[in-house]
This record gives structure tokens, sequence and C-alpha cells, in this order.
């Protein structure tokens, strides 16, 4: 056997587990390891465009309600425009409530 011959150093290849892992186990490592990554990188996409299209559809149903509200109040100041003006109601003396006493000093 012409490796039980050499020594330890020209028996070693310098790469990760060089001397205990064949080329292609490392191979297979370092791909499953980037594919993992990439993996979740590919998860997070997915959930910020789940999140934005869900906020699109919110900021698009307060748009609609908005517009329906505006629609509403433009339609009420036309119909306000036939009836009278309301009566104004007098207005309350200003004295309201008493002032409150001090209470004692902590």
């Amino acid at each position: 056997c012409k490796l039980a011959k050499l020594t330890k150093r020209k028996k070693t290849v310098t790469r990760t587990y060089g001397g205990s892992r064949c080329h292609s186990c490392v191979r297979s490592r370092i791909v499953r390891a980037f594919l993992i990554e990439e993996q979740k990188i590919v998860v997070e996409v997915l959930k910020s465009q789940a999140q934005r299209e869900a906020q699109d559809i919110k900021s698009k149903n307060r748009r609609e309600k908005r517009d329906a509200l505006k629609a509403g109040k433009s339609d009420d100041k036309k119909k306000s425009t036939d009836k009278k003006p309301a009566q104004k109601k007098p207005a309350a003396s200003k004295g309201g409530k008493p002032a409150a006493k001090p209470g004692p000093k902590r």
C-alpha cells in the first residue's frame, strides 16, 4: 500500500475535512449548507411579500371606504341645501362647575 509509506503531511489535502472526508462528501456538505441558507432567504422574501400584499389590501379598503364616505357627504350637502338652516342653541354660562378646593399637602 503506497499510503502507508507516505508521511501524514502528504496524505492530507488542503481543504476542509482534508484528511477525513473525500471531495464529494465535502462538496455535498457545502451545497447542502448553501441550499439551506437560500431556503431561509426565500421564506423571508415570501413573508415580506405576503405582508406587503396584506398592507396593500388594507390601504385599498381604507381608500374605498373614504371615497364612499366622501361621496355620501357630497350627497348630504346637496340635500342639506334644500332644508332650512338649523337654529343655534343659546350659549351656556361660562361658569360651569365651581373650582375644586385644594386638598391637604402631602
